[in-house]
């Protein structure tokens, strides 16, 4: 595999650091990759002596700026100081087993691929099992816990997203050198800069992948929270300014969420392990938008008993069964297409019936409660 330098920009967050660093040189192999440390004049004094005793001048490198450049100059300063592939990772971030390994494979699954973001409990559109949101880790799961399931479950899609998130970015040096650094005049400190050399790759042709097998922990922002907020404004008004279609058009997509899917076949893995009964509900029309009465009732037991139980609606939208999930603190759905073979001229049909004992089996059913059978079959 290609080498890859993996720059971490540090200010102060001592603790947070700490864990990050400990956790690549636990979880990364440091023989075939480097470990970059750039302390951007961290106010903190326990901060250079740390990175100091990591720094080995090898494949463990520590820089340190004269002044104060912030995120954006720092993360620039490694990116020119390596001739290799680089991954730009937060220091309020944990990484996780063979992480690195699985993202150079997702790297360069393909052409003209230009960055690749793992998912994430706190990273906007790589979020999971909620998307958009911070989560917390799974009540009972650690990190390289929650990691195993997001790795076991996984469908390995490597899907096209429009942008990278700087959380945990992988960048491609031949993408890197024909693209150039981040926009550090635009920028300043920081938030933005991803989005602008993303929508840059965009412009020559190259993609974004995000690589759905890995899961890496984001405290988020830990070393500078009190002007996150004016760092943000800040930055959607350059990158809008900049870039106003690229911007109208990440905004459509982050509100049709074609990621979703990936999301909740996560919530699906982590309550599934939960053991709580399964009960699945056999309805006509279920439109969580306009219920009517019959479906109005299903969504009445659903609310007063979903803390003990999980409840699967299967409901025929269209030419589609659709299975609505809803467990404790997740809802989720998943659509199987009805084909020519799902008629209505039969009280039986075969495919039908494979669907339903699929949907028993992999969702562990032991109980079906037949709310109304229009659309559905006797099997």
């Amino acid at each position: 595999m290609k080498k890859c330098d993996i720059i971490i920009p540090i200010y102060n967050a001592y603790e947070y650091t700490k864990a990050c660093i400990e956790s690549v040189i636990k979880y990364t192999n440091l023989e075939n990759n480097r470990l970059i440390l750039i302390d951007d004049k961290s106010p903190d004094k326990n901060i250079l002596p740390m990175l100091e005793k990591y720094a080995n001048g090898k494949n463990i490198i520590l820089l340190k700026n004269d002044k104060n450049l912030g995120f954006v100059g720092t993360v620039n300063k490694g990116m020119a100081y390596s001739d290799n592939d680089v991954l730009l990772l937060n220091s309020d971030t944990q990484v996780t087993e063979n992480w690195l390994d699985k993202i150079k494979t997702c790297a360069y699954s393909g052409n003209k691929i230009a960055t690749v973001t793992p998912l994430s409990n706190n990273a906007t559109l790589a979020s999971v099992p909620k998307s958009f949101v911070p989560n917390d880790l799974p009540e009972g799961y650690t990190l390289d816990e929650m990691a195993k399931l997001v790795n076991d479950c996984s469908f390995k899609d490597y899907p096209e997203i429009p942008t990278g998130h700087g959380f945990c970015l992988y960048i491609r040096r031949d993408a890197l050198d024909d693209i150039g650094l981040f926009d550090q005049e635009a920028y300043g400190r920081g938030y933005g800069e991803e989005n602008d050399f993303c929508f840059r790759a965009l412009n020559k042709g190259y993609r974004h992948l995000l690589c759905d097998d890995t899961y890496i922990y984001h405290k988020e922002s830990a070393s500078f929270q009190e002007d996150k907020k004016d760092l943000i404004e800040d930055g959607l008004k350059v990158l809008t300014k900049k870039y106003p279609s690229y911007k109208k058009k990440l905004d459509l997509w982050c509100s049709s969420n074609p990621l979703k899917y990936i999301a909740n076949n996560v919530a699906l893995a982590i309550e599934s392990k939960i053991d709580r009964p399964n009960i699945l509900y056999i309805i006509h029309d279920f439109n969580l938008k306009n219920l009517g009465g019959t479906s109005l009732h299903a969504m009445d037991l659903i609310n007063s008993m979903r803390d003990k139980y999980n409840f699967h609606v299967l409901s025929l939208e269209g030419n589609t069964y659709k299975m609505s999930s809803f467990f404790k603190d997740y809802e989720c759905s998943f659509i199987f297409t009805k084909d020519e073979s799902f008629t209505g001229l039969n009280y039986y049909n075969n495919n039908y019936k494979k669907m339903l004992e699929d949907i028993v089996d992999n969702y562990g059913i032991s109980l079906i409660h037949i709310h109304h059978l229009k659309g559905h079959f006797f099997d």
